[in-house]
């Protein structure tokens, strides 16, 4: 079977596994934590996803319920006051804000996404008042002044009363970045933003302005330790289906797990022992798994089948690792976190030759 995935794109199988070691590839892909979902859709790119709601019922308490109708009330009041005002940008990130949180069943928030669009308004004021100290904008009208207050006082007591909003608060708070490793995390961020942007053939709008959203909020303003780990947090969680649909077909993935050592599958087509072992490899099914729930199913039902159509469909997915390497490495280097990213990058970067 890893022949034959290799075969089609052309390779030598022998020549891409011979360096090949358990520590560079079998390691479980970790899970998506704390910031907005993604996973790969069925038409193979990448989308954001709500939060599993089985999980939701326990991400807030009987506080966020009593503030979360006083919070879009405010909101809704300010999005109003700021409509022909010249702060378009707050003006759109309040409404934004509006379109995550108001929501009936509480379980469809997306908390994560709330706290990174409260960042970016705090930012985007912080921004704003110094331009009208600097006479570059007009003073803020009193009615609008005392609704974006009483928007951020509601807003603060209200996502602490939530896990993730909780969460992400307890990790800026052991952030220890200076401003000098701040501005090289911001600056990678938002080219792996843009990137994703451009690539239409890997991520749907919905996914990108996500990712973009998450770089934004990286922003020097009152509390820039929160932008960042909000952005952190983003850039990893679409970076989990990033990686996992580069390398669940990568030859060299696929070699080592159905051979274990190399060259010995070239003479011998599509073993049924060679499915079956990946079936019950947790490595390889902890691929499968973070591309997304869509895909189980249709790999146990007809795996070789599977695997051919996605070598194929997913093959953007690697390139677009080589094309923004350096900006992934860049945060990666500074990112304990994220440094599991490493191997794959390489892994990806060495299997090029067979693409």
């Amino acid at each position: 079977m890893a022949a034959e995935v290799v075969r089609q794109y052309g390779g030598d199988l022998t020549a891409v596994l011979s360096d090949k070691s358990e520590d560079v590839i079998l390691e479980n892909i970790p899970s998506q934590g704390v910031g907005p979902h993604f996973e790969v859709s069925q038409d193979f790119v990448i989308d954001r996803v709500d939060p599993p709601y089985s999980l939701s019922a326990n991400e807030y308490s009987r506080i966020t319920e009593k503030l979360q109708p006083l919070v879009v009330k405010s909101a809704k009041d300010l999005s109003v006051r700021l409509i022909g005002n010249q702060f378009r940008e707050l003006h759109d990130a309040v409404s934004k804000y509006i379109d995550l949180l108001d929501k009936n069943d509480l379980r469809l928030i997306a908390w994560s996404e709330v706290w990174g669009m409260g960042v970016i308004i705090r930012n985007i004021l912080d921004a704003s008042e110094r331009h009208i100290r600097d006479r570059m904008l007009p003073e803020l009208e009193d009615p609008a002044k005392a609704a974006i207050e009483s928007l951020l006082t509601l807003h603060g007591p209200m996502i602490l009363s939530t896990r993730d909003g909780q969460e992400l608060s307890d990790q800026s708070s052991l952030f220890d970045k200076g401003r000098a490793e701040r501005a090289v995390l911001k600056e990678a961020t938002e080219e792996i933003a843009a990137a994703v942007s451009r690539r239409t053939d890997i991520a749907t709008k919905s996914a990108a302005e996500t990712v973009a959203s998450a770089a934004d909020a990286m922003a020097e303003g009152s509390h820039p330790e929160r932008g960042a780990v909000y952005g952190l947090a983003s850039v990893r969680n679409v970076m989990i289906p990033l990686v996992a649909a580069a390398v669940v077909t990568s030859p060299s993935t696929l070699g080592y797990l159905t051979m274990g050592q190399p060259g010995a599958v070239i003479a011998t087509p599509f073993p049924l022992v060679a499915v079956e072992g990946l079936k019950k490899s947790p490595q390889f099914m902890s691929f499968i798994s973070a591309l997304g729930s869509k895909f189980d199913d249709a790999f146990e039902k007809d795996p070789l089948l599977w695997l051919r159509e996605s070598a194929r469909r997913l093959a953007p997915f690697r390139s677009f690792f080589i094309e923004n390497k350096d900006s992934l490495l860049k945060i990666t280097s500074k990112t304990p976190e994220l440094r599991w990213l490493e191997k794959y990058i390489r892994l990806i970067e060495e299997d090029t030759s067979i693409n």
